[in-house]
C-alpha cells in the first residue's frame, strides 16, 4: 500500500484508552507513548474470552507508522521497550490501609521482525472492550503529534472535555474548563518522575497526596521556575496541539499565596464541530465558564425543588458545556415560559437550539413571549426527544 493509501486508511482508525491509564502519573518518552497507541489500536480487538492480552506489530509497519530509518529506530525500539515494561499504575488509601500496583507492560519483545507487547492480564479491563470511564482517540492524529508533552496533554484534556452520549453531532463548537494545580501537571506529564521513591512516598502517604510537596522531594530539577515550564513546556504543546489536532487551547494562571506564585492553571478546551469547523474567537469571554461542580450549584440554586436528581443537574451542566451564561439564559426563558412539563429536557432544549430570549410585549396582558422561530409544538417535540438523550446519558455518567 502506497503512503497516501495508508494515511486514508490511519484516518479512520481510532482506539479507546482508559481514563484510569490516562490519568497515571508516569514518565515516559514520546516513542513509548506512540507505541502504546498503537498496540492499543490492535489490541481492542482481542477476544473476549482471552487472557492472553499481547499486541503483535510489524516492524516494517511500525518504521511505516513512525517514519524511522533502519538503523537507529532499532535502538529507539529497544531503549522504549525496556523503559515501558518498567512502569506500574495503581491506588493507595492509607486511611483504609488498602493499595493495588499492577505493571501495564509485564512483557515486550524483538523477534523475527515483530515488536510484541503483552500487557498485564489483571489490566484487561482497562485496556480492550473497555465498557466505560475511557476516552476515544485517532490513531492518526495521535501519530502527528512530535512533542511529548503535547501528546500526554492533548489526553489529559481530551479525557476531561467530552460531548456526553446523544451530543456528539453538534453543529457548534463547545468551550470546556479544564483545571490542574502546576505542581500535578509535572507528576502528569513526567517532568518529575512518580515512580522515583522519594516522590511515591510523599504520593501514597496520603488519600489526596500533596503534590506540591512531591515536586518538592523529587531529585530531579527540571523547569523548576514558572516562566520556564510556561516557556519551554506549556506554550510548545499547546502550539503544537492547536496545530494538528481536533481541539484548540488557551489557558489562564491562578495565583496565590507569597508572591503571587502561580500555583494552578485553567486550560479553556474547544471541541471543534467535524461538520462544521469553526475556529473560536480568540476575543471571546471565557469567564462564565466553570467547573461541573460550580455549574451544578447555580443550577440548583436557580431551580431548587424543580431538580430531582445530580444526574438531572448534570445533564443541564454538560448541555451547556458548563457555562453559566448559558445556562442562566436557558432560566430565563424557562422562568417565562412556565407551564413547562419537563423542565430538565426544557433546559436542555433552551441550550442546545440556542432559543433567543424572551421579549417584552407592547399592549398585551402578558410581559412576555417565547421568540417565534420555534412553534410551541416544535418545543415540545424537541423536549420529548432531548428526554431520551437524557436517559442515555445517564447510562454513562
Amino acid at each position: 500500500m502506497d503512503n497516501n493509501g495508508q494515511e486514508s486508511v490511519l484516518e479512520t482508525v481510532q482506539y479507546q484508552k482508559s481514563n484510569f491509564i490516562i490519568s497515571g502519573k508516569y514518565k515516559s518518552s514520546l516513542l513509548e507513548n506512540k507505541l502504546m497507541a498503537i498496540s492499543l489500536s490492535k489490541l481492542q480487538y482481542a477476544e473476549e474470552t482471552s487472557d492472553s492480552l499481547v499486541s503483535r506489530i510489524k516492524a516494517s509497519e511500525l518504521r511505516e507508522l513512525l517514519k524511522g530509518n533502519s538503523g537507529s529506530f532499532y535502538q529507539k525500539l529497544d531503549e522504549a521497550a525496556r523503559k515501558m515494561t518498567g512502569k506500574t499504575i495503581g491506588i493507595s488509601n492509607p486511611e483504609e490501609k488498602r493499595f493495588c500496583y499492577l505493571a501495564v507492560v509485564i512483557m515486550s519483545k524483538y523477534e523475527n521482525g515483530e515488536f510484541i507487547i503483552e500487557y498485564n492480564k489483571h489490566l484487561k479491563k482497562y485496556l480492550c472492550n473497555i465498557k466505560q470511564n475511557f476516552t476515544i482517540l485517532n490513531l492518526s492524529l495521535m501519530l502527528s503529534i512530535d512533542n511529548g508533552y503535547g501528546f500526554r496533554l492533548y489526553e489529559l484534556l481530551k479525557s476531561k472535555a467530552y460531548y456526553p452520549k446523544g451530543y456528539e453531532n453538534r453543529t457548534k463548537s463547545e468551550t470546556f474548563l479544564v483545571k490542574y494545580s502546576v505542581a500535578e501537571l509535572k507528576l502528569l506529564l513526567g517532568i518529575v518522575n512518580a515512580e522515583l521513591d522519594t516522590v511515591q512516598r510523599i504520593l501514597r502517604d496520603k488519600e489526596i497526596p500533596d503534590y506540591e510537596k512531591a515536586v518538592e522531594v523529587s531529585p530531579e530539577r527540571m523547569f523548576e521556575s514558572w516562566s520556564e515550564f510556561r516557556r519551554k513546556v506549556l506554550d510548545v504543546a499547546i502550539k503544537e496541539i492547536n496545530d494538528k489536532t481536533d481541539i484548540r487551547v488557551r489557558y489562564d494562571t491562578v495565583k496565590g499565596g507569597k508572591g503571587g506564585k502561580v500555583y494552578e492553571v485553567k486550560f479553556y478546551v474547544t471541541l471543534l464541530c467535524i461538520k462544521n469547523i469553526v475556529e473560536p474567537d480568540e476575543n471571546e469571554d471565557l469567564s462564565n465558564i466553570v467547573d461541573e461542580d460550580d455549574a451544578i450549584d447555580e443550577i440548583y440554586r436557580l431551580l431548587g425543588n424543580n431538580i430531582k436528581s445530580v444526574r438531572d443537574a448534570r445533564s443541564i451542566a454538560k448541555a451547556a458545556g458548563n457555562d453559566l451564561e448559558k445556562i442562566r439564559k436557558a432560566y430565563r426563558i424557562y422562568e417565562a415560559k412556565k407551564d413547562v412539563s419537563n423542565i430538565v429536557g426544557f433546559m436542555i432544549a433552551a441550550i442546545e437550539k440556542d432559543f433567543s430570549e424572551p421579549i417584552k410585549k407592547k399592549n398585551s396582558f402578558t410581559d412576555f413571549e417565547m421568540n417565534r422561530q420555534m412553534s410551541t409544538e416544535e418545543i415540545d417535540e424537541l423536549e420529548k426527544v432531548l428526554l431520551e438523550r437524557q436517559m442515555a446519558i445517564e447510562d454513562i455518567i
